[in-house]
């Protein structure tokens, strides 16, 4: 998808979902090494248990696939890897179609501090569901495999 596409999706839907409540940012999930703010620190070498999803997220194994590239831009960005570690405790990355998982994510992007949709920040995050949607759809059983064992 194209990143005016989704940035419009998500300026569509923005709205109705700025009045909720924010989430915690912290998870008690421990299958990704997580510093003491709850986010995912970006140690490659930490032996840590991944789902295929989180593998194909991250761009670990397989040669760095996967999305790696828009992980990578993300880390350099701390509203976005406070979004993706929110999501990633919610569940907003697996076993979702595109809407469900913007619809999913918009508290933890609110709560991580995001306040303009077409800030880096917001196209970053972006750049991962659109990811996770296409390249990593099968092992996170997203877009057309959302719902599917």
């Amino acid at each position: 998808m194209k990143p005016r596409f989704l940035l419009a999706v998500l300026v569509a839907l923005a709205p109705g979902c700025m009045t909720l409540d924010p989430i915690v940012l912290a998870t008690t999930d421990a299958s990704l090494p997580m510093d003491a703010g709850g986010l995912p620190l970006a140690d490659a070498d930490a032996e840590v248990s991944l789902t295929a999803c989180e593998e194909c997220v991250f761009g670990v194994g397989d040669g760095g696939t996967g999305c790696k590239a828009q992980w990578d831009a993300c880390q350099k960005l701390e509203v976005c890897v406070k979004t993706i570690a929110c999501a990633r405790a919610q569940s907003c990355l697996e076993n979702k179609d595109f809407k469900q998982a913007l619809d999913c994510g918009l508290p933890c992007a609110k709560a991580a501090g995001m306040t303009d949709q077409t800030s880096p920040e917001a196209i970053a995050v972006l750049d991962i569901v659109s990811c996770v949607q296409s390249t990593c759809a099968k092992p996170c059983r997203a877009g057309e495999f959302a719902g599917k064992p």
